[in-house]
């Protein structure tokens, strides 16, 4: 699904990826032991959530709705998952953390924070990005959905924007991301995130229903990735695979509404983009590693 406007530098095999969630301390505290919950068919080459050798060459992001951080055990899990992992940008969606506890998600094992937060318990996403990069917040909307920091990649100039679509108003809502990403400096663009829908329904979902677009996302998101030039790079990589991120209980079945969209000119660039084992979440994390220009 691309296509190409005024844009920015812009199998049958069933691979399946189920928890849940307040404590007062950062990410930094503790190391809890834990037994992964993997699953079914993920990718599982080298570890539970892709290490792989890394170089100042490439950069390394890990984008994974966490389903609630107020839990300090399960903070502590994440942190024990990932810390080994040489992610250069970790981007989590929903959080669950509200603005008076955002200092929660301060960790500087995992990077510089970028925060938004909800008022209330819910919603919220947060980056962390190594600070060799520059890392810089260039937009956020004021829900806790939407939330773009910039980096400095040896010279290049690289947005990053992170998602949590909502299930409802969701038209308005990819027109409004959509107004908000044009108004950044024209800079190639990776946006991930939950999208709470798929691109299309008849490979992004486990089965058929009665209704065929159930769940697939709005007119206005395909206008946004058609007006940025962005490509699915996941998809762009297994055109034919089924292969899901999240499993839905009202609707019995499982999504890949967890997604990563590159700029159309970054695509050759992509050295590495994967979902991985569901674990500590209802969804699986994904990897993108992306290689100097």
């Amino acid at each position: 699904m691309a296509g190409s406007k005024r844009g920015r530098d812009k199998g049958e095999e069933k691979r399946e990826g189920s928890t849940k969630d307040q404590g007062e301390r950062g990410l930094n505290s503790g190391d809890e032991d834990e037994e992964a919950a993997v699953g079914e068919g993920a990718v599982e080459e080298e570890g539970l959530l892709g290490n792989k050798g890394i170089t100042l060459d490439t950069l390394k992001f890990l984008s994974w709705n966490v389903n609630g951080l107020n839990e300090k055990i399960k903070r502590n899990k994440i942190q024990k998952a990932i810390r080994n992992k040489k992610y250069d940008v970790i981007c989590f969606q929903e959080t669950h953390i509200a603005k008076r506890h955002r200092h929660i998600l301060v960790n500087k094992k995992l990077g510089v924070e970028f925060v938004n937060s909800d008022v209330n318990k819910k919603k919220g996403v947060v980056i962390y990005a190594k600070e060799r990069w520059e890392p810089k917040q260039i937009c956020k909307d004021e829900e806790g959905r939407i939330l773009g920091i910039q980096l400095n990649f040896r010279g290049e100039r690289i947005n990053v924007v992170s998602v949590y679509a909502p299930n409802a108003k969701s038209t308005e809502f990819f027109g409004k991301l959509e107004s908000m990403l044009l108004e950044l400096e024209p800079y190639k663009l990776i946006l991930l995130g939950d999208w709470n829908g798929v691109p299309t329904p008849s490979i992004d979902r486990s089965e058929n229903q009665r209704n065929a677009n159930r769940g697939k996302l709005p007119n206005s998101f395909n206008e946004l990735v058609e007006n940025l030039d962005l490509i699915d790079i996941w998809r762009h990589r297994n055109p034919t695979t089924k292969q899901f991120t999240h499993y839905s209980e009202p609707h019995q079945s499982w999504g890949r509404i967890d997604q990563i969209w590159v700029t159309r000119a970054m695509v050759w660039r992509v050295k590495r983009c994967e979902i991985l084992p569901r674990t500590l979440s209802d969804h699986c994390p994904l990897i993108l590693e992306i290689k100097m220009n």
